[in-house]
């Protein structure tokens, strides 16, 4: 069984990281909002795919094509780790930092 981690790094909501991502033009409405969402929560915020999904009232098809972009354009990175379980699990960081 795979799990899921979203862990949204430091960022500073005194630099406008909320208007960044809203205002970036190579996002879909939907992947501004998630992204939005996500870069306003608190550091080292944890939550998976699914409490992101309902809280912004998702579909999964958004949800993928969203976070497809979000990839794309640097403001969402993921790897594997081993659990001390010994299953693997997707970790994903969250970032307001985008590839130009």
């Amino acid at each position: 069984m795979k799990k899921q981690a979203y862990i949204r790094e430091p960022i500073s909501q005194s630099d406008g990281a909320v208007d960044r991502v809203l205002e970036d033009s190579r996002l879909s409405p939907t992947a501004r909002i998630i992204a939005a969402y996500c870069v306003n929560r608190p550091d080292r915020w944890k939550l998976g795919s699914e409490n992101i999904r309902e809280a912004l009232g998702l579909g999964l098809g958004m949800w993928s094509s969203a976070r497809r972009q979000l990839i794309a354009t640097g403001y969402l990175s993921h790897f594997r780790l081993r659990d001390s379980d010994g299953l693997w699990a997707w970790v994903f960081e969250v970032t307001d930092i985008r590839k130009n």
